[in-house]
C-alpha cells in the first residue's frame, strides 16, 4: 500500500499535466505545479483560494460533472 501511495504522490507532483482534487463544494484540496500554473497562479496556495467553479469557462458545467459524479456514485 506504501508502495503504491508513494508512486501516486510521485506521478501526481512532477506530471507535467495538470491534476487536482475538489470537494463537492469546489474547494480545492490539493493540486500539482501544473495544474496551479495552467491557469497562471503562482503557488497551490494561491490557487487554493479559488472555487474550481470560477475556471471553468461555464460554471455551470461543474455543476453538471458534479452532478454525473453523485448520480453514478463515483
Amino acid at each position: 500500500m506504501k508502495e503504491n501511495e508513494l508512486t501516486y504522490r510521485t506521478f501526481f507532483e512532477t506530471a507535467r499535466d495538470g491534476a487536482f482534487v475538489t470537494g463537492l463544494d469546489g474547494a480545492i484540496i490539493d493540486c500539482n505545479q501544473g495544474f496551479w500554473e495552467l491557469f497562471g497562479y503562482n503557488s497551490k496556495s494561491e490557487i487554493q483560494k479559488v472555487n474550481v467553479s470560477n475556471l471553468y469557462l461555464d460554471p455551470n458545467d461543474r455543476l453538471k460533472f458534479g452532478d454525473e459524479l453523485i448520480k453514478k456514485e463515483f
